[in-house]
């Protein structure tokens, strides 16, 4: 149970740490529109993966929003 919880606090930090990532590079954009658009969907993405438990797939979002950071930076 212990290794679990701690697992699930790195996965958390992780997602943090990314999430503002996402977002500070995305202010970056010149184009407003496509800036406000980058933000809305990295905040709609994240809050609807928000209540995922299944650790498989928390790694595969996590591994798709560091690809998604790359792309953007």
């Amino acid at each position: 149970l212990a290794v679990q919880k701690h697992a699930n606090v790195t996965f958390l930090f992780s997602f943090m740490r990314l999430y503002r990532a996402l977002l500070r590079k995305s202010q970056a954009f010149s184009a407003y529109e496509y800036r406000i658009y980058a933000i809305r969907r990295i905040k709609d993405d994240f809050r609807e993966n928000q209540n995922i438990n299944d650790s498989t797939e928390i790694e595969t979002l996590l591994n798709k929003e560091k690809t998604n950071l790359e792309i953007i930076r």
